[in-house]
């Protein structure tokens, strides 16, 4: 048998990472990771109509409502106080660093990764939200992750996943290497860059009922104004905070050194400023737990 030679890392300024024991957790967890989620945040509830929940979901005092892989909690700062005080929101994430330091009383933090939930929750709750795991669990980590979703929600409740398409529409450069950059830390590391697609027939397997499937279209650069250069930071700072993941282990073929993965970047994130009609696209999922609300 032939062996494949071994790929030596390649240096490169590394950031932080989480050390949550087991994580499969590609990007970084230091400051300009959470800056980039706030931004990122505003892109993607733009993309949907500034809805922050799509399901037909109803809320009322006394209920739980969980932000599972919160991250920086962007999403649920933004959306308790559209609702009752006396509702009960869960931010759970296997890295701790990212949360505010000051939550509103209503909020309870939780270190704990989505597929080992604490065993007191089952059942606990009316909607729970989940936004780009794709960077977070392996191909094998997916299925435990549905499962724990659905055993800790609530019967009758319901669960929103937000992952984001692998396509990126750029007219003027529809194959830069940089739109490359996910596929090829994932494919190396067996995370799935198709999970939007895939998600609602795992949902099906798993028991949830009511599935939907809505898409989030959004401009990226600085001929989109303001709502494009979010994007653009969001997308672009994902592709550098994937230089860890492919420049330790050899480049993979997609560079041979920092200079090099940082000229492609830069260069791509040139383009789709210059470029009108550059877009891209996340999904949100969202399916009901079978079961009669109490």
């Amino acid at each position: 048998m032939i062996s494949t030679p071994t790929l030596q890392p390649i240096d490169h300024q590394r950031r932080t990472y989480t050390s949550f024991p087991g994580a499969t957790y590609l990007l970084p967890a230091d400051d300009s990771e959470r800056i980039r989620f706030d931004t990122q945040h505003k892109s993607i509830t733009r993309g949907f109509n500034n809805k922050l929940v799509l399901s037909s979901v109803t809320l009322k005092d006394g209920d739980k409502v969980l932000d599972s892989g919160a991250g920086s909690c962007s999403w649920l700062l933004d959306f308790a106080p559209t609702v009752s005080a006396d509702i009960e929101f869960y931010a759970s994430d296997v890295e701790t660093r990212l949360f505010p330091v000051h939550p509103p009383r209503n909020v309870k933090l939780f270190k704990a990764s989505v597929t080992d939930l604490p065993k007191e929750w089952s059942g606990s709750f009316q909607l729970i939200h989940q936004r780009l795991l794709m960077s977070a669990l392996t191909s094998e980590e997916w299925p435990t992750a549905i499962g724990e979703l659905y055993r800790v929600t609530k019967p009758g409740g319901w669960v929103e996943l937000c992952e984001a398409s692998p396509q990126i529409d750029c007219p003027s450069h529809p194959d830069h290497k940089a739109i490359r950059t996910p596929e090829v830390a994932y494919e190396a590391s067996d995370h799935v860059i198709q999970a939007a697609a895939l998600l609602p027939q795992w949902l099906r397997n798993t028991g949830f009922t009511d599935i939907h499937s809505v898409e989030g279209k959004f401009p990226i650069g600085k001929w989109a104004g303001p709502d494009g250069v979010y994007a653009r930071d969001g997308l672009i700072g994902f592709f550098r905070a994937l230089k860890t993941p492919i420049l330790s282990r050899g480049g993979l073929g997609f560079a041979k050194s920092e200079a090099e993965f940082d000229g492609i970047i830069n260069d791509f994130e040139h383009i789709v400023d210059e470029t009108p009609n550059t877009f891209g696209r996340n999904y949100t999922i969202y399916a009901r737990k079978p079961g009669s609300v109490a």
